[in-house]
């Protein structure tokens, strides 16, 4: 009978999903673009964008999954997790992935968005053979080779007066990445980058090898009682943030509700190519019972500036990763760092109550003393530090509580406590308190803040989420912070708030609306009159969106999106205005991806983002500044079942301007041309 349920669901399941018989046919960018945050410079989008293309190319099996891999997906409600385990439990593992349109509280929407990342016995017999076997005779490895480069030449790259130029290596970007995963059996891989006006070099005796930047990883699950043994480049996701944050997270985001809880996954590889914000070392997890014990130690050596009056003293850390210019290279990897760690956390058997403490101990083989200026009077000064900390999550039917509580040397301390309520089968509401001191120190964390590092703030959160029926779906927060202490460019203390509204509304399974608006406000100095004392005043900015996305038919989708902005500051009001047409094509073996997008902003402060399609593994939400036009063209075309070819041209025509960017990036012209040329093969 289960079989024959199991039938009648998968033929209105592919139905619903216009006869779309694969994952790999569903688009990854469309639902990533559905996933993002609210587009902001100051959030990780790569290492978000790795974590779940991770998902996308390794996707969960539902049958093992554990209820921390489905919070991580920040798509499903814990009611609805409670149903999934519940529908386990009463009906034992699922048979096939349409069997999810069975549980109670997963409807279409839901599963659609899920649909690319979970999977159902995909890896029944992994094990049968030895782990040297399984990485070198299954078909589950790929190489992936990326070309990148701008066709108009930067000052940097420049002659001038007889003088070399100040970029000591080629304007291309190259990207190697190399990766065999298997699903909670074990990873491989590394990756090999070198940023435009890089060189490869080989020169051991300077740690100089080949490409600038090089990552590796290999990880082993399940191995008798060790839940994961990781050698090489990792992170570790633990708690609420404060003090492990895994480098990801999703913040605030037009998903109110499930991105305000981080996921206790702890030790995951670092495979993307951003070059700061992991851990190089060893690290593994050992279960014992209801516990799990997790261990790490890192040793790496960092990017700095060196103190111009004592040489054994770092003024900044440096996180560009770039090593372009004399003056990079000079600071290239001089400063180590040594990381010590330890995670305990015990889970009750039913999964409702988890409870850990987070411990690591940081060593600099130098000081770190920040040049002093009035509002840095409390950052971290000295060559060690240490945290420990907290942290809680307990679900009691439709309710969720969880927080973290963590120190740092300084006696500073951080808290962030929160809830998540399903009040009814149509409402979901989260409240979330954050309290961090002026001088609390966390090098690794980043819980929800809205500073780009969890220091000198307070505030709370409220989220709403309202589901009438299938076709209607409204989101909505508020957010209202302090700042106790000065900030850069704020020369007291001061406040802030910031709310978005969302409404989408689905007119048949292939159309769909959806308008946003967002407004926030803050303190800045401001100083029109060049007097001696700065007076800080609150700025005021309102984001509106419109965007609307058209299936026309298995070939043909379209997206139009309108958004404008205004901001307002003192007696001066700015605005910034951008249209875009989107236009998707798939046919066969090719995928065409096209865009025209015209912009108008006065100035910077009204600069417009927006997700663009980008190769496969690589991530681009440019800004809009100015008045111009943007277009760019993506092209897939599968060569064979292993080999995938791209190949995209991305350009900006400015209307109001004669040269681009400033200092060495600067460009003379109107014009910037992207190109990147890539290649995958699967074997």
């Amino acid at each position: 009978m289960r079989k024959v349920i199991i039938f009648l669901l998968l033929t209105s399941y592919c139905t619903g999903f216009a006869q779309e018989n694969s994952r790999q046919a569903i688009a990854f960018e469309t639902l990533m673009e559905e996933l993002l945050p609210i587009l902001d410079d100051d959030i990780n989008y790569e290492e978000l964008y790795e974590i779940l293309f991770e998902y996308y190319s390794n996707p969960i099996e539902l049958n093992e999954a554990s209820p921390e891999e489905l919070v991580s997906l920040f798509v499903l409600s814990d009611v609805q997790i409670i149903a999934f385990f519940n529908y386990k439990k009463n009906h034992g593992k699922l048979l096939s992935i349409y069997e999810l349109q069975a549980i109670p509280t997963f409807d279409l929407v839901t599963i659609q968005k899920i649909y690319p990342f979970v999977t159902v016995n995909r890896f029944t017999s992994q094990h049968a053979q030895s782990l040297l076997y399984r990485i070198t005779h299954e078909k589950n490895n790929y190489l992936l080779l990326r070309y990148q480069r701008v066709l108009e030449e930067k000052k940097g790259f420049k002659t001038i007066d007889d003088a070399p130029p100040r970029y000591v290596g080629a304007p291309h970007t190259l990207l190697a990445k190399f990766r065999v995963n298997h699903y909670k059996d074990f990873s491989f891989g590394f990756t090999m980058e070198k940023d435009a006006g890089e060189q490869i070099r080989w020169n051991p005796a300077s740690k100089n090898y080949g490409t600038d930047f090089n990552a590796f990883h290999f990880t082993m699950y399940n191995k008798g009682k060790f839940k994961n043994i990781t050698i090489g480049d990792f992170n570790i996701q633990s708690g609420q943030g404060l003090l492990l944050s895994g480098g990801f997270s999703l913040g605030k985001s037009s998903e109110t509700i499930t991105t305000m809880r981080r996921s206790d996954i702890g030790i995951i590889p670092h495979t993307s190519v951003l070059e700061n914000g992991f851990f190089r070392g060893i690290a593994a997890t050992y279960s014992l019972h209801k516990f799990e014990v997790s261990s790490f130690y890192s040793n790496r050596n960092l990017d700095a500036t060196l103190n111009k009056e004592d040489p054994y003293k770092i003024s900044t850390i440096r996180a560009s990763g770039l090593h372009r210019t004399e003056t990079e290279l000079e600071g290239k990897r001089i400063l180590n760092e040594q990381v010590i760690g330890t995670k305990i956390k015990y889970k009750r058997d039913d999964g409702n109550l988890s409870v850990g403490i987070n411990g690591l101990y940081t060593l600099y083989d130098k000081v770190l003393s920040k040049n002093p200026t009035n509002y840095n009077q409390f950052e971290f000064v000295g060559d060690k530090n240490y945290n420990y900390g907290l942290y809680f999550n307990y679900s009691y039917q439709n309710f969720n509580f969880f927080g973290e509580t963590a120190f740092s040397k300084s006696s500073g301390n951080a808290t962030i406590v929160g809830v998540i309520a399903s009040l009814s089968s149509k409402v979901q509401t989260s409240l979330l308190y954050r309290n961090y001191s002026r001088n609390f120190h966390s090098f690794y964390g980043n819980a929800l803040s809205e500073n780009t590092r969890n220091i000198n703030e307070n505030g709370l959160y409220w989220g709403l989420k309202f589901t009438p029926n299938r076709k209607f779906i409204a989101t909505a927060y508020f957010d209202i912070f302090k700042f106790p202490w000065l900030k850069f460019r704020v020369d007291k203390p001061s406040q802030g708030y910031e709310y978005m509204l969302r409404a989408n509304y689905f007119f048949t399974k292939k159309t769909s609306l959806y308008f946003q608006y967002k407004e926030e406000s803050k303190g800045i100095n401001y100083n029109p009159d060049s007097d001696p004392i700065n007076v800080v005043e609150r700025w005021r900015k309102r984001s509106y969106l419109i965007n609307l996305n058209v299936e026309a038919n298995e070939i043909l989708t379209l997206k139009t999106r309108v958004q404008f902005s205004d901001y307002v500051l003192g007696e001066i009001t700015t605005n910034g205005f951008m249209i875009l047409q989107d236009l998707n094509i798939a046919y066969r073996k090719f995928r065409v991806s096209t865009r025209v997008a015209l912009f108008d902003t006065d100035d910077f402060n009204n600069r417009q983002y927006t997700y663009e399609r980008d190769v496969l593994h690589a991530f681009s939400i440019p800004f809009y500044s100015g008045q111009g036009i943007r277009n760019y063209v993506l092209l897939r075309y599968k060569a064979s079942g292993d080999l995938d070819l791209w190949l995209r041209y991305a350009r900006t025509r400015y209307r109001n301007r004669d040269n681009i960017g400033s200092g060495l990036e600067e460009i003379l012209g109107d014009a910037k041309t992207d190109v990147k040329f890539q290649v995958r093969y699967r074997f």
